[in-house]
């Protein structure tokens, strides 16, 4: 049976985008760790060629990249938060986590649903030079608090 995160008719208490930043900041530095960690690996068994060659950036950028939608994909699927979402109630003065569930009964999302999310966050961050604009307005003007993803993934983020 299904598990579900708000009491049917209770008033559903939504994550606000400073605690979804905060925990996508977190996300990304710890893709950001792996990919460094698993580069210096590669690079170092390949004997340096990796490093010497200025075209570097292409191959870390997309194993960053794939870490990030791998991570994210398999705990949202799994738990319905990521590292960053359990740890944003360290900053929360109520001890809040976040967590990602259904829109339409609050049940736990599969891993198809984390999948969407997770490859239209990179939607969400456009433009570039302003990380996440596009997301933070989209949530600041939706009645549910949804970006892109969660829309089309019909998710909601609420608090845990």
């Amino acid at each position: 049976m299904d598990e579900v995160y708000a009491a049917q008719g209770a008033e559903i208490q939504y994550s606000r985008a400073s605690f979804r930043a905060f925990a996508i900041l977190i996300d990304t530095a710890i893709a950001w760790v792996l990919g460094l960690i698993i580069f210096a690996v590669i690079d170092l068994l390949l004997g340096g060629l990796i490093e010497e060659s200025l075209g570097f950036l292409v191959p870390f950028y997309s194993l960053v990249f794939g870490i990030e939608i791998l991570h994210l994909t398999l705990l949202l699927g799994r738990y319905g938060q990521s590292v960053g979402m359990f740890l944003v109630k360290f900053g929360d003065p109520s001890g809040h986590s976040i967590k990602v569930v259904k829109e339409a009964d609050s049940s736990p999302i599969s891993y198809g649903d984390a999948f969407v999310r997770t490859i239209l966050l990179f939607v969400d961050a456009v433009p570039y030079l302003i990380p996440f604009l596009l997301g933070a307005v989209l949530i600041w003007t939706s009645d549910k608090k949804q970006r892109l993803g969660d829309r089309i993934a019909h998710t909601i983020v609420v608090l845990a």
